[in-house]
């Protein structure tokens, strides 16, 4: 049986177009959306045990080596994917100590040497072995210059009574202690020392900051990063210093006197960030 009409025919049997919200019917868009979800949960689940798997199997082995300098004039370490820290050694050889990390896939730690300049790698595949890579001591003979570049990777010095020289694509530095001249580069990170004794400390960074704390009066410091706080502290002393202090964009502040005449130079500039420095 049927009603005419234009717009309230009923056909027996049929559902009106509003009563179809009624059932429990999933549209195509609310069973992608729950595909969607579903899929990242269960990525998200797998990569967990892969991180858990991978750290119950992480291993540490260490390696030695001692590497015969002949009379070079100067050491140049090229170091990649490892933390390099330089102390003071006995004897004329270099010696290398490698305190390798490696997971699920084994580390290829490995030096080689081409004339005065020696390589470190620690080749590994990271995203696969969360936390592989090395950290390498290297102990260099007294008076001998040291030039190290990391791609990836810490650099400590300290203690080196000689000429350092360090650059790093991406990693902080740490020079400490007893030291000759340094001079430091990094593109991003932080550069820092606290109790360094040096005659000049040159440091240039695209990006970090830079913390400073001499215990002896050096000759001249330098600092210039692009972005990042420069903070620099001095003992008091009879040397007097020419001083250049500026922020593009920051605060500047200076406990140390400007002397034109100084016989030192402290140069302190940042592109992005403040800039203080300090006298005790």
């Amino acid at each position: 049986m049927s009603h005419s009409g234009d717009d309230d025919t009923i056909i027996q049997g049929a559902v009106p177009a509003e009563q179809v919200g009624d059932y429990d019917v999933a549209s195509p868009e609310s069973r992608t959306l729950a595909t969607v979800v579903g899929t990242i949960l269960g990525a998200l689940v797998l990569v967990g045990l892969f991180l858990l798997l991978s750290l119950a199997m992480r291993d540490t082995r260490v390696e030695s080596q001692v590497v015969e300098l002949d009379g070079s004039a100067q050491v140049v370490l090229q170091a990649t994917n490892a933390d390099v820290r330089l102390v003071p050694g006995d004897g004329d050889d270099l010696r290398v100590r490698a305190e390798v990390d490696e997971s699920l896939l084994s580390t290829d730690f490995e030096l080689r040497r081409s004339g005065d300049a020696i390589a470190i790698a620690a080749d590994c595949i990271t995203w696969l072995s969360p936390g592989c890579g090395a950290e390498v001591t290297v102990e260099v003979p007294d008076g001998v210059p040291v030039e190290l570049t990391t791609t990836s990777g810490k650099a400590e010095v300290r203690d080196l009574d000689t000429d350092v020289l360090v650059r790093t694509g991406d990693g902080d530095v740490v020079v400490g202690g007893k030291l000759a001249t340094v001079a430091v580069t990094t593109g991003s990170g932080s550069v820092t020392s606290r109790d360094l004794d040096a005659v000049e400390l040159k440091v240039t960074t695209d990006s970090g900051d830079v913390e400073v704390v001499m215990v002896e009066q050096p000759y001249a410091l330098a600092v210039t990063t692009d972005s990042g706080d420069v903070e620099a502290t001095l003992p008091d002393g009879e040397r007097t210093y020419q001083v250049k202090t500026r922020s593009d964009d920051g605060d500047v502040t200076s406990d140390l006197d400007d002397d034109p005449e100084g016989e030192g130079l402290v140069s302190l500039r940042t592109g992005s960030g403040d800039v203080r420095l300090t006298v005790r």
